[in-house]
């Protein structure tokens, strides 16, 4: 049982109590008893970033490997990983922020540029 106001109750299914949870991990997703996905996000960018250092040993820092290719990794391994299950995120604009830095991060890395280097759009 999930409350917004952390409020305490007691709830009985057939006569058995159940638990009031302050967070459940349920198909991949973290829910918090306050309802904030905040702690999710931050696992999910974890988990995207620890794939992203394995894709940059294997793929991305490669000179050989096309920027299509590396795009094509971009969209069908990274991006999955980041926002599997955002259905359910109450957006906010740190959260949107959260997420755009890691693909950002990706795909400077994947083009090669650092941080600071300037690009311009053509």
């Amino acid at each position: 049982l999930f409350s917004r106001f952390l409020a305490r109750c007691s709830l009985q299914i057939k006569g058995e109590t159940v638990e009031q949870l302050e967070k459940l991990k349920y198909l991949g997703v973290i829910f918090t008893s306050d309802g904030k996905f905040e702690e999710d996000i931050d696992w999910r960018i974890g988990v995207a970033s620890g794939v992203l250092l394995e894709l940059v040993r294997s793929t991305v820092n490669k000179v050989e490997q096309s920027l299509k290719t590396k795009h094509s990794v971009f969209n069908s391994i990274f991006t999955p990983m980041l926002v599997c299950g955002h259905q359910s995120w109450t957006g906010t604009e740190n959260t949107q922020t959260w997420i755009d830095a890691a693909e950002m991060g990706f795909l400077r890395r994947g083009a090669r540029l650092a941080c600071l280097d300037l690009v311009y759009p053509a």
